[in-house]
């Protein structure tokens, strides 16, 4: 429908061991999680038309985050 992509860039940002992954893995129940060395990376299907990419990325470095935030459509701020 209209100009939508259909394909949504998702970044998840925290402090470290705030949940990041473990709300990820409610996001997709079906990926294998692992803990995070930089980053875990997921792509399903929300629907047929849509599509989300998510980057969950390591609280331990916040200055790398900053490398993420090109065309993103939005970001999932996880605090504990």
């Amino acid at each position: 429908m209209g100009n939508k992509p259909s394909l949504y860039k998702i970044v998840v940002v925290g402090m470290q061991r705030a949940g990041k992954t473990s709300y990820c893995g409610l996001l997709n129940p079906i990926a294998k999680i692992f803990f995070t060395q930089a980053f875990n990376y997921f792509e399903y299907e929300v629907t047929k038309r849509s599509t989300f990419q998510v980057w969950d990325l390591n609280g331990k470095h916040p200055h790398l985050w900053s490398h993420y935030q090109n065309g993103v459509n939005g970001f999932i701020f996880v605090i504990d």
